[in-house]
């Protein structure tokens, strides 16, 4: 079930006013308004808690997937993934991959929070691995984000990895603390903009 279809409740024939109520196509003022609902996503929609508790993976996953499955679709056009404040707890990688776009298709992804140690993402890993790791054939961007390792130190975890792009990935207001390498950004076509790391045993690669 799509966890956004409860937020637009009037059908599109029945907006407009008098004589200009049918002006514009339906079918175009129906992909129009479709288009505002799904352009921006919430995690929290997916079931993300943000309590530090429970495991927030697989909703912040599912709001990933939901999202790429939409640029998939659509050209030119920008979608964003918000994380609210809070802190949410990650066991296993979170993976942004664009295979199913084509680079000419140019979709603009960004995952923001709301600022360096207002959203954080804990990570609690039983293997080395990476939080957040883009292998993007589209621009994407990653915004206002903390990233703690709370993993156990036989694990060599990676906050962000950046593994290929043929389009630009821009870092912005990130922060690692704890990490094997806080940003292992070696192939990143982009811009690395007020990113920090702290106690970790590589900060940039």
């Amino acid at each position: 079930q799509d966890p956004l279809a409860e937020l637009v409740k009037i059908e599109p024939k029945a907006i407009g006013v008098g004589q200009y109520q049918h002006d514009m196509p339906q079918k175009r003022l129906g992909e129009a308004l479709d288009g505002v609902v799904e352009d921006c996503v919430n995690v929290k929609q997916f079931g993300a808690k943000g309590d530090g508790a429970n495991d927030d993976t697989v909703a912040i996953q599912n709001a990933i997937n939901f999202v790429y499955s939409l640029s998939g679709a659509r050209e030119y056009n920008s979608y964003k993934i918000i994380i609210p404040k809070g802190k949410y707890l990650v066991t296993s990688q979170l993976t942004l991959l664009s295979s199913t776009l084509d680079s000419s298709e140019y979709s603009n992804i960004t995952i923001e929070g709301e600022g360096q140690g207002t959203t954080c993402l804990l990570a609690d890993f039983t293997t080395d691995d990476n939080v957040l790791y883009l292998n993007a054939s589209s621009k994407c961007n990653i915004e206002k984000i903390s990233f703690k390792n709370i993993s156990s130190n036989e694990y060599n975890v990676t906050a962000v990895k950046i593994d290929g792009s043929s389009m630009m990935i821009n870092l912005t207001d990130l922060f690692a603390y704890g990490f094997y390498i806080g940003f292992d950004c070696r192939i990143c076509v982009g811009n690395i903009t007020n990113c920090f790391a702290n106690s970790c045993n590589c900060g940039f690669k």
